[in-house]
């Protein structure tokens, strides 16, 4: 009888790729393993033999040890290491784990175990194809059929690999295990663990985190550096993969916009003098740009911006970033070794346009998203997506109100139209890029015009009798008419979810918990029970009564 365990895999991060990036990661690990496992075992030959002979004088016995394992899609293969146990039955045939202060281990197994040097053996597994440099660590057949079936499932899907993050935060695993109840302590408090740890970082793993993980492997053979604990966050996001997203993408990105800008440049002041910089010179002068303005963004914290949701006033950051970058290349070519012999002018145009290209760039999805809805405009009668809104009060709740259905969750039900105000000087103006429509006193007009399907209360400081008017006209126009409340200024928002009563609640917490609620439905594209969902939360807005059907 198998030994009870029921952990519950629950993975904490998950990146979906697209299948072709998912091919080709899968396709460089298996390149890099065969090329690395080649090399590794061609340099250390000779110390295998070294090794091998240290192992033969402490005691009788092979130098390898072959040991069944499970490896990918359930295939049994032989995983190949140094013999760190005497050559005894027990050896073989007593408990398949070993505890702390093992009798079955040897001196020199005892010094090969804690250095971890009895593992190099697995590279020929590795150049084989049996196993990779990085996934979830080989398991025994006999304790893997004691797994539950969740985890078997997703075990066998990739290659065991000679280490993993769990292996590395499980690094002294043996000293953890006593020699009385190893099996249930073991399935008890370490394997779920364990699994837990190597299946969440399958979920996102890329050869970027794959070379994380090797580079903290590295450090954790060194006893000193190995004091400080290695958690999930720091191989998530270890050295390799911080500097990737944080650094090296960007800088691809922004030299290839650089060696346009100066293309570009060259070939602008050549049209009104003649000129030759040289090839070498125009590829340094990008290079210099490149390196410069990603140096800056460091310097300046512009790396770890979100730029799909970075305010605008960012943009003067990056004008900023890209000028000192200009300095230090002019500084570079007038006081030290005339590197790059290039006119000032055509350095200072090449900013210009890096500038724009970069602020492209980073702002491109906004850009977009802008030339998209002006075709819409422009095209007048397209259909829009969603409900049609029109928003009752140009002020600063109405247009904090457009503000948050265009880039909030309800962009993807909801569609402002415009506005209307009884505010003559604010007629024809346009607000979050919506216009002003006219006066409440337009409002069955503008209704049965554009088509509207609910008109949004959003004027603060009115009068009892002015409330009232607008109220009636709304009524006429037969649309849902919703009133704004209780708006929180940290969230910007004016729905929240059902409290514990079954009634609407605008508590930050309930909030946050409704546009969870929100955003699941919407990613599922449930639009219906979404509609379903705001007009519940509508309802409870007017009168604090209603409750979900």
């Amino acid at each position: 009888m198998g030994v009870s365990m029921t952990p519950q895999y629950e993975p904490i991060t998950k990146k979906q790729y697209p299948c072709w990036v998912v091919f080709l990661d899968r396709v460089a690990r298996r390149i890099i393993d065969i090329i690395v496992s080649f090399l590794g075992l061609l340099i250390l030959f000779p110390w295998f033999l070294v090794i091998g002979t240290i192992i033969k004088r402490d005691t009788p016995g092979p130098m390898f040890y072959r040991g069944s394992r499970i490896g990918k899609y359930g295939k049994k293969f032989k995983i190949l290491k140094f013999r760190t146990m005497y050559e005894k039955h027990e050896s073989y045939h007593g408990g398949h784990l070993t505890v702390n202060n093992d009798p079955r281990v040897t001196e020199a197994g005892r010094w090969l175990r804690d250095t971890k040097i009895n593992e190099l053996p697995q590279l020929w597994n590795v150049l084989l194809g049996q196993m990779s440099f990085v996934g979830p660590r080989p398991e025994d057949p006999e304790i893997f059929a004691e797994w539950p079936e969740q985890y078997k499932e997703k075990y066998i899907k990739v290659r065991p690999g000679i280490t993993s993050p769990a292996s590395l935060i499980f690094f002294d695993e043996e000293n953890l295990i006593s020699p009385t109840n190893s099996k249930k302590e073991y399935f008890k408090n370490i394997l779920p663990a364990k699994l837990n740890i190597d299946l969440n970082y399958l979920n996102h793993r890329t050869v970027i985190n794959d070379l994380d993980v090797l580079f903290m492997t590295f450090i954790a053979l060194f006893p000193q550096m190995r004091k400080q604990s290695i958690n999930e966050i720091s191989l998530d996001k270890g050295p390799f993969i911080s500097f990737f997203y944080g650094f090296f993408n960007w800088f691809i990105i922004d030299l290839f916009i650089a060696t346009m800008a100066t293309s570009a440049s060259v070939l602008i002041w050549r049209l009104s003098t003649p000129i030759n910089i040289g090839a070498l010179n125009a590829i340094a002068l990008a290079l210099l740009l490149a390196i410069s303005f990603s140096l800056t963004n460091v310097l300046f914290g512009l790396n770890r911006i979100e730029w799909r949701h970075a305010p605008g006033e960012a943009i003067m950051d990056v004008g900023l970033s890209t000028g000192v970058a200009i300095i230090i290349i002019a500084l570079l070519d007038t006081l030290a070794l005339r590197m790059i012999e290039i006119p000032l002018g055509i350095l200072v145009l090449t900013g210009m346009l890096s500038f724009l290209g970069f602020s492209m760039a980073r702002y491109r999805e906004r850009l977009l998203t802008g030339l998209a809805s002006r075709w819409l405009r422009l095209r007048g009668n397209a259909k829009q997506l969603g409900e049609r809104v029109i928003i009752i009060g140009a002020g600063e709740l109405g247009i904090r109100t457009s503000w948050y259905i265009k880039h909030g969750y309800l962009g993807k039900v909801l569609s402002v139209i415009g506005f209307v105000d009884d505010n003559i000087y604010k007629r024809n103006m346009i607000f979050d890029n919506s216009p002003v429509l006219g006066g409440t006193n337009d409002l069955p007009e503008l209704v049965k015009e554009h088509n509207v399907n609910i008109l949004v209360f959003a004027i603060e400081t009115i009068s009892p009798y002015q409330k009232k008017k607008i109220e009636a006209i709304c009524q006429q126009t037969g649309a849902q008419t919703i009133h704004i409340r209780n708006i929180l200024d940290d969230v910007g928002s004016f729905i929240g979810p059902q409290s514990t009563d079954g009634e609407f609640s605008t508590s930050q917490e309930n909030i946050s918990k409704f546009l969870e609620q929100l955003e699941s439905l919407l990613e599922k594209n449930d639009v219906a029970t979404a509609r379903k969902f705001l007009k519940w939360a509508q309802n409870q807005l007017e009168d604090g009564e209603k409750e979900i059907d």
